[in-house]
Parts: structure tokens; C-alpha cells; sequence
């Protein structure tokens, strides 16, 4: 202490009126200074950095992922930091997982002049401290593929009950070689096969069961797990049955209309490039998208669009680098009439749907401090005050009717690249999430691109790749068919 309040007299003497002092909460650490101290400088011109503001355990010890913010430092908040930006008030920084980074750290201490250390850190999701006196500039972020534990999700494909009787339940899917497959009934692993089937015995009569069946591999640094979900139920004793569906589609409710910008009934891209220009891709209605139609520059942190003004056109949500949040009315052609200001949002992700039946779109959104909001629509483009839904840990998230139950879903992407269902209620709020698997995703949008009335899944990975997960109706995916390059996408939606 006695040596602290030697080195803060003298920094006070030495740059005397551009620092203030301020008291730090007990539980998390935090900078203690104003003015450039600890303030987070991204320079890299393409990839995005997070910032930690709060810092809790051993000061200067790195950490690895993202457990110690949850069980440790639940106060601390995580902080987006875009290219060719600056955030103030930061403790920590790191990059996304896969991503290598050269930094200055610039040292004042005691000195009139700073201190300069380069340091260039590895591809780990490890979040990097830094001491008071200090900030960091990030010199550049340079991105690989991710781990082959992060890749993609591929479900196990055409799940099926193929047959009931009073004491047995008969699973089947579509194998694929070099995967093993975890049988769980219940939440409780059974067995773990090779094969395409599973046949489960004994069991109770006119018991209703909920099996999960994992495709697996070890390849990479660790075991990598994709589920797909099927229920049962067995017959009264000695009654047999034919197999039920997989959860199948149903008649389905999301159908390409919802997402289209032009009219014609298609679901259409809206992106917004790493040059900050916005471009609009028309749907063919096959899952892939006609050439863009290139707009002007915009400063956004996010865009989504949906009917917010109920005439039937398509209207964007943007929130400004600045955190303003603006009602582009759309014009129905692909194109948008000027902004209405709706005033200042912390938000770091938003999605749009009608999540309450009320027949008005609703936002979703996720602040700063990673609390989760609904906000219900008025139907005028406008919201109402925001209904607390409780604290998310998501990266990314969008909205759409996975099951065809006829209520809006959330797909959500976790920290640490987990991706996770939560079917919609149908009154603003969800049940508990349905762990689909890792994805190594840097953005996703749903909506239906083939015109089947189920959403299906757009995204790209971490290595620019662009592509699209036809839905299943049931809360799952097919296999992923690859549209091409996605990397000079900073953000899209559909």
C-alpha cells in the first residue's frame, strides 16, 4: 500500500490535472483512474476485441474462457470493442478464439514518458489484464479457422421412432462413419453405439419418454457433441405400434414472407459490410441470394429488420456506434425511407419477432451487461419499457419459429461457442435451452430461404465461410450447405 500511494503522489505531481481518482467496488477490481488509463484501443481495421470492465481473483493472472466471469465476477461486464475504435474503462481484453493479436501496452507508472512493451498472444480465449496506469492499443488481429472442436454443427439427420411396443422403444438415424453416438433417455446416457439405431428395453408401459442422441468425435483438443431430440411413448401391455416422427415440421408458420424486403414473398439479405457500406441481397428462394444491391455507409452495431409499423413492408432496426437506436421505415422495394431516432440502447445484440401472439414485432435484446430484455412493439415502430428476462451469456442470438409450434423461438450462440434453442412460451419469455452443439460461428440470421414455412439457419464461420442450415421444423438443422465467402460481412440479418 505504503508503495502505491508513493508511485500515485508522484503520478498526481506529474500529470497533474488530467487524472482523478476514483474508488473501486469491493467486489471486482477496476480501474482506478481516469483520462487514457486503461482505456482499450483497437486498431486493427477488420476484427472486433472484447473488453472486460470489473476484474476479480489475482490481478495480474490471465484467465482462460469464460467460467470466471459467471462464478467468480458475475457483476463485471464484457464490452464489444469495433475496429478503429477506443473504449474507456477497461481491465482486461481478449480476441475470439482462433484469432492471434499484437498489442502495445503503454506504461505511464512514475514516468513522464510511457513505457512501451509489445507482446503478440496466441489463439486461446484467454482474457489478458492489465495494470492501472497502463492502456493497450491492439495492433492488429489476425484470424484462423477454429478448432475442430468449434466446427460447425452437423446433427444426427433424419431422427425417427420406428417402433412402440409396452416395453420397447426403437430409435433410428441416418449414420455417418467415424462418428460414435450417445443414447440419453431422460437426461441420463443409456448406451453409446456406432450403429444407425438403438433399440431401448426394457421399459414401463404408457410411459412417455425423451430421448437425446449425441453424435460424437474426439478429433481435435476435445470430445465434440451434436444432439438431436425424439420422444416416445409405449403402449398399454401387449399393443403394439407403428413410429412416430422425429418432430416433424407440422403444417409449419415461418414462411419466407416474414424476411422479404421487395414483395415477392422471399426472404432477403440485408448486410452491412466491414467498410461500413450496407448492401441488400435479394432471395432466390433456394437458399441462396441474387448479386447485392449496394447502399451508402452506415455506422451500425446492429441491424435487424421486421414489420414494425404494420403496413406490410419490411423495416430496419440499427443501433448507431454511438448507441442510438433508429426506425428505418421500409419502402417495400429493398430500400429504406430516413431514420426515425428512438433515442439511446446499451445493446451489444437485438432480434425482432412477434414474441407475445400480439400480431406486432417485438425486440429482443441483450445490454452491455449481458441482462436479457423484451421490449413488446406498439405497432407503430416504437416499444414499450422493457420486461427483464434475466441474465444471458450470448454472443450471438436471433429469432424465428423453430418447431412450427406457431410461437417465436431463440437461437442463441453462448460465449464459448455452444449453440442453444429456447422454444418460445408465445408471452415474451422462453423455456429452458435445448443444447444443439458447438458452432464456430461469427454471425447468424434465421428466416425460411427455401420456401418449406420452416426457418432455417444463415451464418458465417470464423473463417469467412458463408452458410446455410436448411431447417428441420423441429428445433434442428440439416447439414450445412456452403454459399460461398462471407467474410467481408460485419454484420447481416434476415
Amino acid at each position: 500500500m505504503k508503495v502505491f500511494l508513493a508511485r500515485l503522489a508522484v503520478l498526481l505531481v506529474t500529470v497533474s490535472g488530467l487524472v482523478a481518482l476514483k474508488p473501486s467496488p469491493a467486489a471486482a477490481e477496476e480501474c482506478g483512474f481516469d483520462g487514457v488509463f486503461c482505456d482499450l484501443v483497437n486498431d486493427d481495421s477488420t476484427w472486433w476485441v472484447q473488453g472486460v470492465d470489473g476484474w476479480c481473483g489475482e490481478r495480474m493472472k490471465p484467465k482462460i474462457g469464460d467460467e470466471w466471469l459467471r462464478n467468480e465476477c458475475p457483476q463485471a461486464q464484457i464490452r464489444s470493442v469495433a475496429p478503429k475504435t477506443r473504449n474507456d474503462d477497461v481491465d482486461g481484453f481478449r480476441a475470439d478464439p482462433g484469432c492471434k493479436t499484437s498489442v502495445r501496452y503503454i506504461d505511464w507508472g512514475v514516468r513522464t514518458r510511457p513505457q512501451v512493451y509489445n507482446h503478440t498472444y496466441d489463439s486461446k480465449p484467454t482474457w489478458y489484464p492489465y495494470q492501472d496506469m497502463t492502456y493497450v492499443v491492439v495492433d492488429d488481429v489476425t484470424c484462423q479457422p477454429a478448432a475442430p472442436s468449434y466446427g460447425p454443427p452437423v446433427l444426427p439427420a433424419n431422427l425417427r421412432v420406428t417402433s412402440v411396443a409396452a416395453d420397447s422403444v426403437m430409435l433410428a438415424w441416418d449414420r455417418v462413419p467415424g462418428l460414435y453416438y450417445r443414447i440419453l433417455r431422460n437426461s441420463v446416457q443409456v448406451n453409446v453405439v456406432e450403429a444407425g439405431a438403438y433399440y431401448d428395453f426394457p421399459l414401463n408401459p404408457l410411459t412417455t419418454y425423451n430421448y437425446t442422441v449425441k453424435a460424437c468425435s474426439d478429433e481435435g483438443i476435445r470430445e465434440s457433441c451434436l444432439s438431436a431430440y425424439v420422444s416416445a411413448r409405449t403402449t398399454s401391455d401387449g399393443v403394439g405400434g407403428g413410429g412416430g416422427g422425429g418432430g416433424g415440421g407440422g403444417g409449419g408458420t415461418w414462411s419466407g414472407s416474414r424476411n422479404d424486403l421487395n414483395g415477392d414473398g422471399k426472404a432477403d439479405l440485408l448486410a452491412l459490410y466491414t467498410d461500413n457500406t450496407v448492401a441488400w441481397y435479394p432471395g432466390k428462394g433456394d437458399g441462396g441470394f441474387w448479386s447485392a444491391r449496394t447502399g451508402g455507409p452506415a455506422g451500425f452495431l446492429q441491424m435487424s429488420k421486421a414489420d414494425l409499423d404494420g403496413d406490410g413492408k419490411k423495416d430496419m432496426l440499427a443501433l448507431y456506434t454511438d448507441y442510438t437506436l433508429a426506425w428505418y421505415p421500409g419502402k417495400g422495394d429493398g430500400t429504406f425511407w430516413s431514420a426515425r431516432i428512438l433515442g439511446p440502447a446499451g445493446f451489444k445484440a437485438m432480434s425482432l419477432a412477434d414474441l407475445n401472439g400480439d400480431g406486432k414485432s417485438d425486440l429482443l435484446a441483450l445490454y452491455t451487461d449481458n441482462t436479457l430484455a423484451w421490449y413488446p412493439g406498439k405497432g407503430d415502430g416504437s416499444f414499450w419499457s422493457a420486461r427483464i428476462l434475466g441474465p444471458a451469456g450470448f454472443r450471438l442470438m436471433s429469432l424465428a419459429d423453430l418447431d412450427s409450434d406457431g410461437k417465436a423461438d431463440l437461437l442463441a450462440l453462448y460465449d464459448d461457442y455452444t449453440l442453444a434453442w429456447y422454444p418460445g412460451k408465445g408471452d415474451g419469455s422462453f423455456w429452458s435451452a435445448r443444447i444443439l452443439g458447438p458452432a464456430g460461428f461469427r454471425l447468424m440470421s434465421l428466416a425460411d430461404l427455401d420456401g418449406d414455412a420452416k426457418a432455417d439457419l444463415l451464418a458465417v464461420y470464423t473463417d469467412g465461410t458463408l452458410a446455410w442450415y436448411p431447417g428441420k421444423g423441429d428445433g434442428g438443422f440439416w447439414s450445412a450447405r456452403i454459399l460461398g465467402e462471407g467474410g467481408g460481412f460485419k454484420l447481416l440479418t434476415l
